[in-house]
């Protein structure tokens, strides 16, 4: 069993830990994503989903709004979600991550289908939290009642020193910035969050 730093069990300490991110006014929390893996046995696919569940419940149930995270490997997972989901009114928000394993091009179109299906089954409007996979907005968008999308590139490409811009054709390029030694990069900070800000509001109205 995992242990703090301080001592004692990880478990003991999630309960304080929430109570505390409530008090704080945190607005909400994607519950963590444990990992399912093609090459392994199916059991451990079942834990995971169990592992998402509890933690989601633990979520909520210390009064903070949790984003119920999808992870699936096969349709009848994907079926069971909507039938877990359907009959607890209280999952408003879901969540997905384009990062990793959905990323790759052989597993993409099986989950942006699923995913474009899963509000319909469900028989209500729910809000997706989507950490990565912009060019699956378009699709996923108008199957959903509100999206949210997480970006890091705007950061990170500050961090290096990149110009993020949009180019004729509406995709999204960058250039490196040349700036001084010890230069403050906020300015380039907010302006690449304003460009990429501006191509999700552009492909959340379907542009």
């Amino acid at each position: 069993m995992p242990r703090s730093r301080r001592g004692g069990k990880l478990s003991e300490k999630r309960g304080p830990l929430l109570a505390v991110l409530r008090l704080l006014g945190v607005a909400l929390i994607t519950g963590p994503n444990y990992s399912m893996f093609t090459d392994e046995v199916r059991y451990n696919d079942m834990h995971a989903m169990k592992r998402i569940g509890t933690t989601w419940q633990e979520i909520v149930g210390a009064g903070i709004a949790g984003a119920y995270h999808l992870n699936a490997r096969t349709p009848q997972d994907y079926r069971r979600l909507a039938t877990f989901i359907a009959a607890r009114p209280e999952v408003t928000d879901v969540a997905f991550e384009f990062k990793t394993g959905a990323a790759w091009r052989t597993r993409l179109g099986f989950h942006l289908e699923e995913l474009a299906q899963l509000p319909g089954r469900v028989g209500r409007r729910l809000h997706l939290v989507m950490i990565g996979g912009i060019n699956a907005i378009p699709i996923l968008a108008p199957a959903f009642g509100r999206v949210t999308y997480i970006d890091t590139s705007a950061f990170m490409n500050s961090v290096h020193r990149q110009r993020l811009y949009l180019n004729n054709e509406g995709k999204m390029k960058k250039i490196p910035e040349l700036t001084l030694t010890g230069q403050p990069i906020d300015d380039l900070l907010v302006e690449n969050l304003a460009t990429m800000r501006s191509r999700i509001e552009c492909l959340l109205n379907g542009g």
